[in-house]
């Protein structure tokens, strides 16, 4: 039997479907950024002794809360 040398491309979901796909991306991203930011904020409110338990200084926080929340 002979075989081929060119691979089937995936099948493509069908064009009612690609919409829905596109949503749930973006709401995870979204969802992303804001646990994101939350963690940061959260960050930002230990105390020294918990930030130097975990090896960071206040200036890493400050550092991390300076970032715009999609990096």
């Amino acid at each position: 039997m002979e075989q081929s040398l060119f691979r089937a491309a995936a099948p493509r979901p069908p064009v009612g479907q690609r919409p829905v796909n596109w949503l749930v991306r973006t709401v995870d991203l979204m969802m992303d950024w804001q646990d994101r930011r939350r963690q940061r904020l959260h960050l930002a409110e230990l105390p020294d002794h918990l930030l130097r338990d975990v090896g960071l200084s206040r200036a890493d926080v400050e550092c991390e809360m300076s970032k715009p929340f999609w990096r």
